[in-house]
């Protein structure tokens, strides 16, 4: 039958698994849910191969999926002893339970929050608002990248963003600078960012150059096409996977440049070169995200699909939408997520862990 709008799930049968095309490594796990420590002998996986240009999947046990990746071994047992593994430390953070990271646009145009935060005395009040409510990282942003968003310069981007990261990270603030230009990612790590994070998904050659010689740490995203022509008519033959090694890809291209495994952390690009309906599939997929190795951040906040999906609510009417997502993604092991709501998102975070405890 065909399942998730692209893969092909076979009733189970063991026998029928092409193993020649899982020791290729053409083959991705999907838990249904992450628990803290191994899952038990009964819990489904969702075991993915492609061959003959197709998704293929059989749903299989816990213990029959690890049985498999030991005789398979290579990429499939690495990722499978991935997926339940308690990823390092990030920026000292330990990823034991969901990080928030506050949003801190500095901008005239984000498309949520565009113009609250331009005079400094109300960037650094709202930066001081979201540690005090509960935010482990500061994301501040001088560039609009919502659709159709205009370019800024570099020198203009350093402008907005520079004397706040400055002073923020002088008390102590853990600063993530949202940029996707490597002058402006090492400015703003020389004046105190400690992340940067990189909504082109390293498209610029000197960027895991420029954040292994700093010593930083980067949060790489997926995204289809620019800012300005993303949401044309984006396109996948199933969105979570061709997401999935992209990442992989870039996560081995930081490597090759020195920059350290526990200074990665990767975001699907809810929003970004997608339709709704993408990004729900990247929600349902979450889990197959943590055999990447590396932590996983989430930034659903507000976005134009929860609007779609629901009664075409504005921005800052999303907050119920927003705090579904942060559920759903904290149930499947997302380590960071990123929004504008830090109060509301740590008390979802609270309760919604000491459901999952009880699962």
């Amino acid at each position: 039958m065909i399942g998730n709008r692209g893969i092909k799930y076979f009733p189970k049968d063991i026998n029928n698994i092409p193993y020649e095309a899982l020791k290729k490594g053409l083959c991705w796990l999907r838990p249904n849910i992450i628990k803290s420590g191994n899952c038990s002998e009964n819990e489904q996986i969702d075991l993915v191969w492609f061959h003959k240009n197709e998704y293929m999947a059989q749903r299989l046990s816990f213990k029959e999926v690890n049985v498999i990746s030991n005789s398979v071994g290579g990429s499939l047992l690495k990722k499978n002893n991935n997926l339940f593994k308690l990823k390092q430390d990030f920026e000292n953070l330990s990823m034991s339970k969901m990080r928030i990271m506050g949003i801190l646009n500095l901008t005239p145009d984000s498309f949520s929050d565009g113009g609250d935060f331009l005079s400094e005395n109300n960037a650094i009040t709202h930066a001081y608002k979201m540690r005090e409510n509960g935010a482990d990282i500061i994301d501040i942003g001088g560039e609009s990248t919502k659709p159709n968003a205009r370019y800024v310069d570099e020198e203009e981007e350093v402008r907005r963003i520079l004397g706040i990261i400055k002073k923020l990270s002088r008390d102590n603030f853990l600063i993530s600078a949202d940029t996707r230009k490597p002058n402006v990612m090492e400015k703003a790590i020389d004046n105190g960012a400690k992340i940067i994070n990189d909504i082109s998904g390293m498209s610029a050659l000197a960027t895991p150059k420029i954040i292994s010689k700093l010593d930083a740490s980067i949060v790489i995203m997926h995204i289809q096409g620019e800012p300005e022509n993303m949401q044309k008519k984006p396109s996948y033959q199933f969105a979570p996977i061709e997401i999935y090694k992209f990442l992989e890809k870039k996560i081995d291209l930081a490597l090759s440049e020195g920059v350290k495994l526990n200074c990665i952390a990767v975001d699907p690009g809810f929003g970004f070169g997608k339709t709704p309906v993408h990004n729900m599939q990247i929600m349902s997929w979450l889990p197959m995200f943590q055999s990447l190795g590396v932590p996983v951040l989430l930034g659903g906040s507000r976005k134009s699909s929860i609007a779609a999906l629901s009664n075409n609510e504005e921005p800052k009417d999303r907050l119920a939408g927003s705090v579904v997502l942060l559920c759903y993604a904290n149930l499947f092991g997302t380590q960071i997520i990123r929004v504008h709501d830090v109060l509301e998102s740590k008390q979802a975070i609270n309760i919604s862990s000491h459901i999952n405890k009880q699962i």
